[in-house]
């Protein structure tokens, strides 16, 4: 973090500074006073006559100060030993005390990075010394001035110094600054992530910065610029969560910038994948046996209880979720079927029905589910009765629904072999009536309303029936709207029941 203009005004506390270093120095250097040397002009020039006597010292300003302060007690006849080392003492005791010039934010801004479990360090130019009070200290773990690194800014080693203090490699680190030139392109050398303050009320930069600025690419992932420090914390914060998030995913293999929502997902389509690819690595397709290929695949899958989207998956090479001819082949080479290639060309033509030149899922499942083409009688086939269910639905709907909702994320793969049992007619859709008739094979004797509901959450496109990718959606479980919807829907019904008895005419005794 830079101090001077980021954190604070540069000139306010210097300014004070050096008003207390012309009254003390009547007391300590009164000979060199007398002469007018506390005049902040007369020590100014007297420090630029250091640094081109003394060029090893220009990254440090203490150090200049206290050559020029020590040069002036000489020249006067003033003690330049301890009465120098003293003044020095003060004027950086007193160019250190910023906490009444802070900017409205940044008190709250350091708070909020401290809280948020980061390491706050100072990197300056300067010679303001945070350790020096106990109400600026407080808002930083560490401080690497010029002075301590040997170099200024924009020199890598400040950075790398701050980098060392902060127990981080230096990808891992962020420099707040704002200078251009000493903290934004300095901090990127180094290799740091740097966030630019360009505050509204500071003076305008200087044509270097400008010309920097156009020179450096926009590349939000390594720096940004800001208006403030509290816009820098809420960038950060932000970036930082992101950061903890994808911790905990798991990236999807051949998909970068992809991942699972949680480990249970991983592992399931881990093993829907192996599913697909023992598929296509074990069984073998035939050019001669007078059955064809879409024939001979639907018996695969149904032999090795294989669902379409896996085999799909398998025959994806790429993950993009589209099928190319040239992935096609690959597939049929390794399934025996590749010594007739205009024959796999051929196919493909025909199962591209939209003629785009890839197969998405839905052609391929469409051609695996299509009446006629799906399961053939002799195919075996489980039932709704011959699946151990875990489900015994009571007769209300907050149990059914969520009963159902911890189904379908613990057994996700149970359940939509659960719910291909249910597609009676084998026409790939499940009908409401469908719908209703597994219900009561799961034991539930509650109002058909319910299953309606739940069955209008499940139906998305409000076709009237449910489909393969409805059922496959990440979220097809019936929203909290929806189940809040359904148990109001039904204690109406009940009130007005409730009503309608008590408004009965009695019969006379």
């Amino acid at each position: 973090m830079d101090l001077d203009d980021t954190c604070w005004p540069t000139f306010p506390p210097i300014l004070k500074a050096s008003a207390a270093l012309e009254s003390d120095m009547a007391e300590l250097l009164p000979r060199a006073a007398a002469a007018g040397c506390g005049d902040r002009g007369a020590l100014k020039a007297s420090i630029t006559e250091v640094q081109k006597e003394q060029p090893l010292l220009v990254h440090d300003m203490s150090a200049l100060r206290h050559a020029a302060l020590a040069k002036q007690a000489r020249t006067h006849g003033d003690d330049p030993g301890a009465p120098v080392d003293e003044l020095m003492r003060r004027f950086v005791l007193a160019r250190s005390d910023v906490k009444d010039y802070f900017f409205s934010d940044t008190a709250a801004s350091l708070q909020a990075l401290r809280r948020a479990g980061l390491t706050v360090g100072a990197c300056t130019n300067g010679n303001c010394d945070v350790r020096l009070h106990a109400e600026v200290v407080e808002f930083f773990d560490f401080t690497v001035s010029a002075g301590d690194a040997g170099a200024t800014k924009p020199s890598a080693a400040p950075f790398w110094m701050a980098a060392h203090a902060a127990g981080c490699r230096p990808s891992e680190m962020v420099h707040v600054g704002d200078d251009v030139v000493t903290d934004l392109k300095g901090a990127l050398d180094a290799g740091f992530r740097a966030v630019l303050v360009s505050r509204a009320d500071l003076l305008p930069r200087k044509p270097q910065e400008l010309e920097v600025l156009e020179t450096l690419e926009k590349d939000p992932a390594r720096w940004r610029e800001v208006a403030s420090l509290e816009e820098m914390v809420q960038v950060e914060a932000l970036r930082e969560r992101k950061r903890q998030l994808r911790e905990k995913l798991i990236p999807i293999e051949g998909k970068p910038g992809f991942y699972h929502p949680n480990r249970q997902h991983a592992l399931r389509v881990r093993l829907q994948g192996h599913r697909g690819q023992f598929v296509v690595e074990h069984f073998k397709l035939s050019a001669s046996n007078g059955v064809s290929v879409i024939d001979q695949l639907k018996e695969v899958l149904a032999v090795n209880r294989v669902r379409v989207i896996d085999l799909f998956n398998s025959f994806d090479a790429n993950s993009d979720g589209m099928l190319t001819r040239l992935e096609l082949h690959r597939a049929f080479e390794f399934m025996g079927y590749g010594a007739n290639p205009e024959a796999v060309d051929e196919l493909f033509d025909s199962w591209d029905e939209d003629g785009s030149g890839a197969l998405s899922f839905g052609e391929l499942n469409h051609l695996l589910r299509q009446t006629g083409g799906g399961r053939s009688p002799q195919s075996p086939r489980r039932t709704a009765t011959s699946i151990q269910s875990p489900l015994a639905l009571a007769g209300d709907y907050a149990s059914a629904a969520e009963q159902l909702k911890d189904l379908l994320r613990v057994n996700r793969v149970r359940v939509i072999d659960l719910f291909s049992s249910w597609d009676v007619d084998g026409n790939g859709v499940i009908s409401r009536s469908e719908f209703h008739r597994a219900f009561s094979f799961l034991g539930y004797a509650g109002s058909p309303s319910v299953i309606d509901y739940l069955f209008a959450s499940l139906d998305t496109n409000q076709s009237g029936t449910i489909d393969f990718a409805e059922l496959n959606a990440p979220f097809a479980l019936p929203p909290t709207e929806a189940i809040i919807d359904a148990i109001v829907h039904e204690r109406l019904e009940a009130s007005l029941r409730a009503l309608q008895t008590k408004s009965k005419p009695r019969g006379k005794s």
